[in-house]
């Protein structure tokens, strides 16, 4: 599931969300139910089931740039994921600050059919286009090839040879839509060599313009920064709580929190998703918690592929108080009687979520990455965040969140507040809980000392396994046995730069550290 949008945060990292919370019920044009066993659900059919102003689907908006003649209004390509370096079309969405998602238009500013590669182009297809800059004159530049295939590499890996010839150029009106005209710079040659990763590439002849940008000076912007709505405020003022100082508790431990007034409460254009939630142990869509997962970096150890990519796991890094636990499932949350839950999560770190029934089946699961700042309290009213209304015609909801009233009960009285898990858990493919250790490692030239601290049982790391790897795909694996203390020799093709040491079991990694090239 990968839809690119258009997204937004303030300078220090805080508030990120899609932009005015916009989502594919206002840009997408078709996709299926979460259930297809569910008859309340149903797919989701461009102009018969969108709720919003905007008429024009696109899947991906690439190289956003606001106008600086119309604040409020970006640029962007309107592209494929895969085979074009991001090239496509040139569009336009409106979207200030103060603009309502169903309210975001996409106009089209180059050719529709300029948003998708193909071998038999029309005459209205005049190429793809990425990086479009509206500038202060009011005219606009973007990168232009125009080829209308997919790229390839007509030459070899040694010598490749791309289809795209990427210039930067002034777009010009034709007709109703604008193109391409001359190019902005008479080109750039220039001979370059690499290693790729052990193979000498060879190129010589003219460079792509990539990423144009107007030197022009500029009015300092007002910082933005994150606040905390009235009614929560009023909860930390109940509790006899500042919010300054439960945000510098955060903030000192790395981490943030997440407040939800109510989780049933969701956009009335979401028909996708069960939405006649109530809560419960039992029954149709009966939730019990909201469960928080990790994006964990792993390798896919068993044949040594290069590369990682983002899992998800379940949440191990905090060890949830009871008094806001969900039990019936790893990472969770409970829901409080009136639809709320407050989370302290990790900050600085991939997170999604889902709300789950007291069996830990999901019943409504996030389909977005997010990332909180320490010390941030981010207050989100509903689950799926209201345009307008929900499906029962109800607004906003304006309850102060009785769950987060029992998580400041907690800290006022707790003994302890750090509950962050160092060694915290995870769940390794084949579903089993698997602990985290950490290891103490050393380098010195090409020999690695690895040792597990006495805290740890040995049995904790019998059928583990040590992968050592460097940044060029060389990996060696080695067996810890049961000993507390394992000494690796490295390979010469490893014994100069940059190592990765990995403790893996069962597909989840248990430790990992990266060291630095070895002193000559």
């Amino acid at each position: 599931f990968n839809r690119f949008m258009p997204w937004m945060m303030n300078p220090d990292g805080t508030e990120l969300e899609t932009l005015n919370h916009i989502g594919r019920h206002e840009l997408g044009d078709y996709f299926v139910q979460s259930f297809l066993n569910d008859g309340e659900l149903s797919e989701f059919i461009d102009d018969q089931d969108r709720l919003s102003d905007n008429r024009y689907a696109v899947d991906n908006l690439f190289s956003l740039r606001e106008d600086p003649t119309a604040p409020g209004l970006y640029f962007a390509t309107n592209g494929s994921e895969f085979y074009t370096h991001g090239a496509g079309q040139i569009v336009t969405i409106s979207g200030s600050p103060s603009t309502n998602a169903n309210a975001m238009v996409v106009t089209s500013i180059t050719h529709p059919e300029t948003a998708d590669p193909t071998n038999n182009p029309s005459p209205q297809h005049s190429g793809l286009y990425r990086n479009p800059l509206p500038l202060r004159d009011g005219s606009v530049v973007a990168v232009h090839t125009a080829e209308t295939r997919v790229d390839f590499n007509s030459g070899t890996r040694e010598a490749p040879r791309s289809r795209y010839n990427f210039r930067i150029k002034q777009l010009v009106k034709s007709g109703k839509y604008w193109q391409a005209g001359a190019p902005l710079t008479a080109g750039i040659e220039k001979s370059v060599s690499y290693y790729d990763p052990d193979v000498l590439v060879e190129y010589s002849g003219e460079l792509w313009e990539l990423q144009p940008v107007e030197l022009v000076s500029r009015e300092r912007p007002v910082v933005r920064t994150s606040t905390v709505p009235a009614i929560e405020e009023s909860v930390f003022d109940d509790a006899g709580i500042t919010l300054l100082e439960f945000q510098a508790y955060l903030a000192e431990l790395d981490l943030a929190m997440v407040v939800t007034r109510d989780v049933r409460s969701r956009d009335e254009a979401d028909k996708q998703q069960p939405f006649t939630l109530r809560l419960g142990e039992s029954g149709k869509n009966a939730v019990s918690g909201l469960q928080f997962l990790q994006g964990s970096q792993i390798r896919a150890y068993e044949s040594f592929v290069s590369g990682r990519r983002t899992l998800a796991q379940l949440m191990g890094a905090i060890l949830i108080p009871e008094e806001v636990k969900d039990s019936s499932s790893i990472g969770s949350y409970r829901i409080f009687p009136d639809g709320s839950v407050a989370a302290i999560v990790p900050a600085q770190r991939a997170l999604s979520w889902q709300l789950v029934a007291s069996s830990g089946e999901p019943i409504v699961r996030e389909r977005y990455w997010v990332t909180f700042q320490p010390g941030e309290v981010r207050v989100c009213a509903s689950c799926h965040g209201l345009n307008e209304r929900d499906q029962n015609g109800a607004g906003v909801p304006r309850n102060k969140p009785e769950a987060l009233r029992a998580i400041l009960a907690w800290w006022k009285s707790a003994s302890s507040r750090d509950i962050r898990n160092p060694d915290g858990y995870l769940v390794s493919p084949g579903g089993d809980e698997v602990q985290t250790v950490r290891l103490q490692v050393k380098r010195r030239g090409r020999r690695v000392t690895i040792r597990l601290p006495r805290r740890y049982p040995l049995s904790l790391i019998a059928d583990a396994a040590l992968v050592i790897s460097n940044p060029k795909g060389k990996s060696i694996e080695r067996s810890f046995g049961a000993q507390r203390s394992k000494i690796v020799s490295l390979p010469r093709r490893m014994s100069q730069g940059r190592i990765t040491v990995n403790l893996v079991q069962g597909g989840a990694i248990l430790f990992e550290k990266v060291i630095r090239g070895a002193r000559r």
